[in-house]
């Protein structure tokens, strides 16, 4: 065994054996000389199971209000776990801490994880959030306890006669030195929790999504029912405790004060990491009653009882929740079960696998050497090349080594964007499959069949040992999205092949012969602010709900341009309504068809009901102007806080003017294919704020005349309006040859 592994080992060990031998001696030290004949004796008849039993409902309902509770911290993170899981998971994590204490913390977010694709980071967070409410809470019933008691201990000291000696009694040597082993053994596990947070923290992206979780609290939707659900949570916690007192004949009459005293304390105690928190609170809670004039063996046994009784119910209620989590594996695979299902399978399977590894464009090295690890499992070379590409190659069928090369190519990343209210980081997390209809979907983010089923089709074919082929070579490019680095980046001579059928296509059977190329174009200003009219009104208008797509694929479909519609608007609003610019946001994508914009204006008083209602007007005209089409859209404004500083008025008619001209999606068709788009452009991203606008424009034509002069119209278009314009990233087309001997049958 190698010295990690026995590192690793001593310290699982230490983990779990340090709780139990703790709680062990501090019971074996609070029971030494104790009669335990007396606990049959209570259990045999001087104990009221009535009592117990209802007082369990009440711990049970604490659970259940904890994981409705945990659902709506976890709503505002785009996590939208079934309900009866997030229960399940609190059961289950529960009965954890009886192994190994705190660790439920972590393992109800990986329950989560598992069972309903919960990102496990930002719900981690959730949980430290949760934490620091219930700390608070702790905190409060505390402070609250103190100022109650403090007229009990005053009555408490004239019935009984009692003075400073008998506290000083109370805490003798040996509770005094159980008391500070308890302190240090809290303080380890503080210091255990923070070194390996640490560790976690060291994973990229994990800091930013526990932050995420921690913050979350922060934006509840249901913030009164999130507060009525904490106040639920600790009263069910409380009653919990409190009726046990009513179990037995010594304790009865204590009275719902000392029930507070005893939960404080006990609540207090099971900071002490041990099983659910045997030893220190068997120790807090005796000690407390003896202040009450409970004798120490009645205190004893009620110590013994209430805890085990306690302990019995989180250790079924943990059972409950792992056997139903167990039987949902099923509902939590349905959607992966329905993609496998899919035809082709082999095909599939390798595109739902994709999905699971994180591959925007520019952060691809999870996805490389997913693919680069498929490749040694499929037998076949597999390599990555100075570009970062990925490269297979398979030898011919025996008796087809003289057939044509075939190169398959397809590439692997793709365009990363979400909806404004979706929580998805996508470096580290999954995307969210479903089956819906007749479609594979994604819950809030683009979905990456751009260009994932063409990388799952190349997949499939390196596998596939039944195939009857000639030589087959596959070059999976990098960052096509952004500028087809990996292709650009392709030296000569890296690969060799007769044939290339390029696998990035949208239709099933369909060959294509052609395709566009490209080039950026971005126009910049800046521009000195001016102060905002204190009298006026500021708006947030946003308009989101649009479809957006692929700029390329879905250019002809007829999508709404989020920031073309925008432009529509601001345009009337400023002639007719006096508004203001302050910011403009719109799309984040040049390969996407923005989908969501929002912008902040400003109009006097007198004018904000008529804009109000323009609003409402333009949302129903653009859901007419587009029926059928973007049957989601949304067009909204509200009042916001008045900004300090504004776009100045040349500056924003100049802005506004440009993109409402600029020219947007099809300029024309292929002649000689009528069907097909030959040139288009996309207005994908427009920032206007704090001093600076920038535009941001993808044009594509298979003919390169054409796509210059698209360019140069928009170049154009912006150089009026002052803006500096610039070309970048440019790529040549593809156009077609329909006598490609490829075609001959």
């Amino acid at each position: 065994m190698e010295r990690t592994d026995i590192k690793k080992l001593i310290n699982k060990v230490f983990q779990v054996a340090l709780p139990l031998v703790l709680g062990a001696v501090i019971l074996l030290w609070t029971y030494h000389g104790f009669n335990f004949r007396h606990v049959y004796e209570v259990m045999d008849g001087g104990m009221n199971y009535g009592w117990m039993l209802f007082s369990l409902v009440f711990g049970v309902f604490g659970h259940l209000f904890r994981g409705w509770r945990w659902n709506l911290a976890l709503a505002p993170l785009g996590e939208h776990p079934k309900i009866s899981n997030s229960v399940y998971a609190i059961f289950i994590a529960y009965a954890a801490n009886l192994v190994l204490p705190r660790v439920g913390e972590v393992s109800r977010c990986g329950i989560l994880a598992k069972y309903d694709n919960v990102s496990f980071s930002k719900s981690l967070g959730t949980v430290v959030s949760e934490r620091l409410v219930d700390s608070v809470c702790v905190l409060l019933i505390t402070a609250g306890t103190l100022l109650l008691q403090s007229g009990v201990f005053a009555r408490f000291f004239r019935i009984t006669g009692t003075d400073g000696a008998f506290f000083l009694h109370l805490f003798s040597s040996t509770n005094f030195y159980i008391t500070l082993i308890c302190i240090a053994a809290a303080l380890v596990l503080i210091f255990w929790l923070i070194r390996n947070l640490t560790i976690f923290a060291k994973v990229r992206g994990l800091i930013k999504n526990v932050w995420l979780g921690c913050l979350s609290i922060r934006q509840v939707h249901r913030p009164v029912l999130y507060i009525i659900y904490t106040v639920a949570i600790w009263l069910c916690y409380y009653l919990h405790f409190y009726l046990t007192f009513y179990c037995f004949d010594f304790s009865a009459g204590l009275g719902w004060v000392a029930g507070l005293v005893l939960f404080v304390v006990g609540s207090i105690a099971v900071i002490v990491p041990t099983p659910n928190g045997a030893g220190p609170w068997h120790f807090a809670v005796i000690t407390m009653m003896m202040m009450y004039g409970v004798s120490k063996e009645d205190a004893g046994i009620f110590a013994l009882l209430v805890h085990g009784i306690q302990t019995f119910l989180l250790i079924l209620l943990g059972i409950y929740g792992l056997v139903l989590c167990r039987l949902q594996i099923k509902i939590k695979l349905k959607p992966m079960n329905e993609i496998l299902s899919l035809a082709p399978q082999n095909v599939w399977k390798h595109f739902y696998s994709l999905t699971q590894v994180p591959r925007p464009s520019g952060h691809l090295a999870k996805v490389q050497s997913f693919l680069l690890e498929f490749g040694k499992n499929a037998g076949v070379e597999a390599f990555q090349d100075e570009a970062g590409n990925i490269i297979y190659r398979k030898p011919a069928t025996p008796g087809m080594e003289n057939r044509k090369t075939v190169i398959l190519q397809a590439h692997m990343d793709m365009v990363p964007q979400k909806n404004k209210d979706t929580q998805h980081d996508f470096e580290n997390d999954p995307i969210q499959v479903y089956v819906d209809g007749e479609w594979v979907k994604a819950k809030g983010t683009t979905l990456g069949s751009d260009n994932g089923m063409g990388v799952a089709a190349i997949m499939a074919v390196m596998e596939d040992k039944t195939l009857k082929h000639g030589p087959l070579v596959a070059l999976i490019t990098a960052d096509e999205e952004t500028g087809m680095y990996g292709a650009f980046g392709l030296k000569p001579g890296e690969i060799e092949g007769d044939i290339l059928l390029n696998l990035d296509s949208e239709e099933e059977g369909e060959l294509y012969i052609g395709c566009a190329g490209g080039e950026d174009l971005t126009a910049t200003l800046e521009y000195k602010e001016e102060e905002t009219d204190p009298e006026d009104v500021a708006l947030k208008v946003t308009l989101k709900g649009l479809r957006g797509g692929h700029s390329g694929i879905q250019i002809g479909w007829g999508h709404a341009n989020a920031n073309k519609l925008m432009a529509r608007f601001l345009n009337q609003v400023i002639a007719y309504d006096e508004a203001c610019l302050v910011s403009w946001e719109g799309g984040n994508m040049r390969n996407a068809i923005p989908r969501e914009c929002e912008v902040v204006i400003t109009v006097p008083e007198t004018e904000v009901e008529d804009v109000l209602a323009f609003v409402g007007e333009c949302e129903q005209v653009w859901r007419d102007e587009f029926a059928t089409i973007e049957e989601g859209l949304s067009f909204k404004a509200e009042r916001v806080e008045l900004p300090k500083y504004m776009v100045p008025e040349e500056i924003r008619d100049n802005l506004v003017d440009a993109i409402y001209a600029c020219p947007n999606g099809v300029e024309r068709f292929i002649p000689t294919i009528p069907d097909t788009v030959e040139t288009s452009s996309n207005l994908a991203i427009v920032e206007i704020a704090n001093g600076k606008a920038a535009v941001k424009v993808l044009t594509r034509s298979s003919r390169e005349s054409m796509k210059d002069y698209r360019n140069t119209a928009i170049e154009s278009c912006f150089s009026m309006a002052g803006m500096h314009v610039e070309r970048s990233g440019s790529y040549s087309g593809w156009e077609p040859n329909v006598n490609s001997p490829i075609l001959t049958p």
